[in-house]
């Protein structure tokens, strides 16, 4: 502020002043003024650009602090919750970050692969399960030395085989496979009962080295049934009880 204008408050009220305002308004505003021309004088006239500078720099770092304390805030609630899943054992498993989605576009196409953080250097296979809690969210298709590439149960590269469970016990076999978005469940037999509502959970595909997809890891729940007479098979829409876009840490099952 220009010295002008600091001085400029004092002189309004010597002004008024003058002017026959005397008396109890001489006694309020005279201090008053003076207070004025105080906190003017103490005000810089201008920020310079290195103040100014230093002050964006500040700001930016407070907001990547507070992304990052998001961030470690979510990686928390994930291994709280999964550690507090009986099945699988914790101790088998490795947290990963999600740190991309090929060819997702939010609001125009659904995930249909992640990039974790994890590769050859973490011990990391191909074929081995992605899970979140008790869910199965896909499997590794491929791994080089820092990261790998997990195809998610809804992906057109997965297929898998699968049982149903239902509220009064009874069981279906059959074959998941994605469709980019949901999934589908082919190949049971027209005489099976299967229901919307009931669970689909792996049957269970290891190699003899072990890798592979456990037993009772959740594909999804059955949302809508087809069932043809005429046909040989029966075919359900599953979908999965994860939301895939707000992922953000998932476990391998190694």
């Amino acid at each position: 502020m220009h010295a002008e204008a600091r001085e400029f408050f004092p002189h309004i009220f010597l002004f008024l002043i003058l002017g026959g305002v005397r008396s109890a308004l001489e006694t309020v505003l005279v201090p008053i003024a003076s207070f004025v021309n105080q906190i003017t004088r103490s005000i810089p006239a201008t920020l310079n650009d290195s103040a100014l500078e230093k002050l964006k720099k500040e700001n930016s770092q407070l907001l990547t602090q507070l992304a990052e304390k998001k961030n470690l805030e979510t990686e928390v609630v994930a291994l709280r919750d999964q550690f507090q899943t009986p099945y699988p054992k914790s101790t088998d498993l490795l947290p990963a970050k999600i740190i991309a989605s090929p060819s997702f576009l939010p609001g125009v196409s659904e995930p249909s692969h992640f990039i974790l953080n994890r590769g050859l250097k973490d011990k990391v296979k191909v074929g081995q399960a992605v899970v979140y809690k008790n869910n199965l969210v896909g499997k590794i298709v491929s791994v080089s030395q820092n990261l790998s590439d997990v195809a998610l149960a809804t992906s057109l590269d997965i297929s898998l085989t699968v049982r149903t469970v239902s509220a009064n016990n009874s069981s279906a076999l059959g074959v998941v496979r994605g469709t980019g978005g949901e999934m589908v469940i082919e190949n049971v037999l027209l005489s099976e009962k299967i229901s919307p509502s009931d669970l689909v959970v792996t049957k269970g595909d290891l190699n003899a080295g072990g890798v592979g997809l456990p037993e009772d890891l959740i594909a999804g729940k059955i949302v809508a049934v087809e069932k043809k007479p005429s046909a040989l098979f029966q075919t359900a829409k599953v979908k999965s009880l994860l939301d895939f876009q707000k992922l953000t840490v998932v476990f391998l099952l190694m």
